[in-house]
């Protein structure tokens, strides 16, 4: 396996395709705990998890975990492989988002 990327020298030159040297990169989503009630009347929260790996200023991956609904102690258990170049420092990004929309 490897990672295709584009790389632009100058501004206005035309770029070109390169494969980097890459790494697999396993992220396992396991669980949250006690997350934060809803208003009282409101549903009961229905979380979901957005990843997004970072380098530098670029978004390099993305992914969305499935909705646990009606959970505030959610267990996820899912994995995600993700290929990333080596030479770049690249930083993982979590956030959990209730599926009704708080």
């Amino acid at each position: 396996p490897h990672v295709t990327a584009v790389a632009v020298e100058q501004e206005g030159q035309k770029a070109a395709q390169k494969v980097l040297p890459h790494s697999t990169r396993v992220v396992e989503l396991l669980r949250a705990h006690h997350l934060p009630d809803r208003p009282a009347g409101m549903d009961v929260v229905d979380p979901y998890v957005k990843l997004r790996m970072a380098c530098g200023e670029e978004t390099w991956w993305e992914a969305k975990s499935c909705t646990k609904e009606n959970s505030s102690d959610p267990e996820w258990n899912e994995i995600f492989f993700v290929d990333l170049p080596l030479e770049r420092g690249c930083e993982l990004h979590l956030e959990v988002v209730d599926d009704n929309g708080g």
